[in-house]
Formats: C-alpha cells, sequence, structure tokens
C-alpha cells in the first residue's frame, strides 16, 4: 500500500488529484491509499500523531491560509525530523525556489496540474519510498542490529570502529561497532550517501547547507569535506537536488 495525503484549500484540486491517482493506480496495478486535508494545520496534525504510519507522498499547495506549505514542510523536517516523506508542492505561482531549499522537496508543479507530470512524480516517489525500506546491519558484541538506511543522517570513522549517528526524537542516537569505512561506502554504493572524508560518510537528505569545505546537516553539525572529494561531492549534491 502507497499512502498519498493531498493538502489543498482549493475542493477542486484535491478531487483532481484523487482522480488522478486513481487512474495511476489503475494503469499501474498499483494500491493506493488517498487522503484529502484541506489546511496545513490538519495534515501536521495527522501526520504529528500518525508515528510511523505517515503519508509517503504528500502532495502539498504552498499557499494556504493559516500555515502555509512552506511552514509544515518546515515542520515535518526540523520538528518530527521526517526525511522520508516526499514533498511535492503545487502552486499558482513561480518564485518559490529559496523558501523550498531547506523543505527539501522532491518536486515543484504549476497549476494547472498536468497529469503525466503527476504521475511522472508519483512513480518517483514509489522508488525513493522502495529504497527508504532498506537497512544497514552491524554487531556489538552478540548483539546484531538492523537500522533503516533512511533514519541514518552519517558514519564516522574512529580509528577501528565506526561511529554511526541517526536521526531520531528527541535527540540524535549514536552506535559504535568494528569495521572500515571503506567498506561501509561499498556495501552502499548506489543508495543515498556521499562520502566527503576519508572519515565521513553522509546521508544526502539530512544535508542543510553546502560550502566548498563543508557541509551542515540538519543538526547543525558541520562536517569537513577534504579536497580530494570536493568535485564528487558537489556534483553528487547537484544531482540529487
Amino acid at each position: 500500500m502507497f499512502h498519498i495525503a493531498v493538502c489543498d484549500d482549493e475542493p477542486q484540486v484535491c478531487v483532481q488529484l484523487e482522480k488522478m491517482m486513481e487512474r495511476y493506480g489503475a494503469q499501474n496495478g498499483v494500491e493506493l491509499e488517498v487522503n484529502v486535508f484541506y489546511s496545513g494545520e490538519t495534515l501536521y496534525q495527522a501526520i504529528s500523531s500518525s508515528g510511523a504510519s505517515g503519508p509517503d507522498l504528500i502532495f502539498l499547495d504552498i499557499e494556504l491560509k493559516l500555515l502555509s506549505g512552506v511552514d509544515v514542510g518546515r515542520m515535518i523536517r526540523e520538528e518530527l525530523r521526517d526525511e522520508g516523506i516526499q514533498i511535492v508542492y503545487i502552486s499558482a505561482k513561480q518564485g518559490y525556489a529559496m523558501e523550498l531549499f531547506e523543505v527539501r522537496p522532491l518536486h515543484f508543479l504549476l497549476k494547472p496540474l498536468d497529469e503525466k507530470k503527476v504521475f511522472d512524480v508519483t512513480e518517483k516517489a514509489r522508488e525513493l519510498s522502495g529504497r527508504r525500506r532498506r537497512f544497514f546491519e552491524y554487531d556489538m558484541g552478540k548483539e546484531h542490529y538492523r537500522i533503516p538506511l533512511s533514519k541514518i543522517m552519517y558514519f564516522e570513522s574512529r580509528g577501528r570502529k565506526i561511529r554511526l549517528v541517526t536521526a531520531s526524537e528527541p535527540a540524535d542516537t549514536e552506535a559504535l561497532f568494528y569495521g572500515k569505512l571503506t567498506q561501509v561506502a561499498r556495501d552502499l554504493a548506489g543508495e543515498d550517501f556521499i562520502q566527503i572524508h576519508q572519515s565521513y560518510l553522509i546521508h544526502h537528505l539530512y544535508v542543510r547547507a553546502y560550502e566548498y569545505n563543508q557541509v551542515t546537516l540538519i543538526n547543525q553539525v558541520a562536517l569537513p569535506i577534504s579536497q580530494p572529494y570536493r568535485k564528487a561531492v558537489r556534483e553528487a549534491l547537484l544531482r540529487r537536488r
């Protein structure tokens, strides 16, 4: 089941997206659940009270009356610390690039909505949702652990051990296990991780700001980008925008 939320204060837009999703599901043999919200407040309340069962994809209007779509997206990313929900902004206006940057949306669609573009972005969201279900596995002593890749912010090499830092509430958590960062990077090749330094491997979804010589993650931790990795890091981050 792929869970979709539609949030727009124009009922006709909500009906249009519901019908589009019905056609998408029928054409692709996909079971969908679509929930409609007419305000940012009701959407955020539903997500914050849902625990791990929030939507996979949100079609979110920017120009909502009280909480704007940008406000809702920022609260999902910063207060709920959820980077897994894919957000597609919809609007009748252009020119929101700077406001949307920190929310890290999957896409931006202009009204009136084009069905093919809606289908394409839904397909991309389903692909990314499948990736989020993957796990990283490691051993600590006699215990074996499985962590969803989507929850891992970064790995740090500490001699013979690796520090793994995850995003969670109320605070970030970490674990130490024996291993080599080069092997972890090989194991996660093709996933959403970028090596920025011989000691750091980061998940690109948690990058809040990028500079020539460092990245800042959403928890305000700044990590250095070493000279040999700078070109590759820049290219990797640009591909994932």
